[in-house]
């Protein structure tokens, strides 16, 4: 078997692009749905043409005014994996003025350019928030200008949830993007072995997705580690829990650091009960 090298490349000074795409819509009058090629560093360049890869523009607006995982680029039918891509793209806010983007290479090799298809680690994009902001709201603007009186927009791809269209005119004309934490001050987020809910917050399980609250590469990749260990520890061998244990502290550890990351969120609490210890009374 080949083996991959590992690689972690930065691109500054990163700009965000796209390219206005329609699809007809069987309606009368005749209609269309709009779509947003992507353009950024490493990108494919046959992307439009050889994937159904776009850019998912209510994550990319959510993205400038709280960090996280995002799908921004994700299938035009609004499920990411049904073109290969397996991972968020994990959105830093570091300070007033920057915007980072860390980019799981094994996750969005569909999307990237094919220098990178025998390579794992992450790519690290990083944007002058002025510049990120002014990318996304072109695209938002091109986006609810996009129709004509004779070919009106429908609606918007990627589109799971409907009329995502009407929801980016209101993006649009509210016009706000002041920065907001990941979660609220006073959350106490707790990770324990568990045959499910193994996600707390202030005690009671939470159904968020667990990489949504990672805003770093490296918190996950220490949560895999986690879960890999989880997945053996759940056998309740002795040897297996103290390992699951080390990698769960551990991870809980590098979600800490992220979330001391300027504001990204003050007032949060990251909690790692061990395997051994009781369960909380919910």
């Amino acid at each position: 078997m080949k083996s991959m090298k590992e690689a972690m490349m930065e691109v500054q000074g990163a700009r965000l692009g796209y390219r206005l795409a329609f699809r007809p819509v069987e309606a009368d009058p005749p209609a269309q749905d709009v779509r947003l090629i992507p353009v950024f560093p490493e990108v494919r360049p046959d992307i439009g043409e050889k994937t159904e890869i776009v850019w998912d523009l209510p994550q990319l607006c959510e993205s400038i005014r709280r960090p996280g995982g995002y799908d921004v680029v994700n299938c035009a039918c609004g499920l990411g994996d049904h073109s290969n891509l397996m991972c968020p793209t994990f959105v830093a806010h570091p300070d007033d003025d920057t915007v980072v983007w860390e980019i799981d290479i094994p996750g969005h090799r569909p999307a990237l350019d094919a220098r990178w298809q025998e390579t794992e680690g992450f790519l690290r994009l990083v944007f002058r928030r002025e510049d990120y902001e002014a990318d996304i709201r072109a695209m938002l603007d091109a986006v609810v200008n996009a129709g004509t009186p004779e070919l009106p927009i429908d609606d918007y791809d990627p589109n799971l949830g409907g009329c995502v269209f009407e929801s980016l005119q209101e993006l649009a004309a509210k016009n706000e993007w002041s920065r907001q934490p990941i979660l609220r001050s006073g959350t106490v987020v707790e990770f324990r072995v568990a045959y499910r809910d193994f996600m707390l917050f202030n005690g009671k399980p939470s159904h968020t997705y667990a990489p949504r609250l990672f805003t770093r590469w490296a918190a996950s990749a220490a949560f895999d580690r986690w879960m890999d260990h989880f997945l053996r520890a759940r056998d309740l061998e002795e040897s297996h829990r103290a390992e699951c244990d080390q990698a769960g502290e551990a991870f809980a550890a590098v979600l800490r650091r992220c979330f001391a990351e300027d504001q990204t969120a003050p007032g949060v609490t990251v909690d790692y009960r061990p395997s051994q210890a009781p369960a909380a009374v919910l």
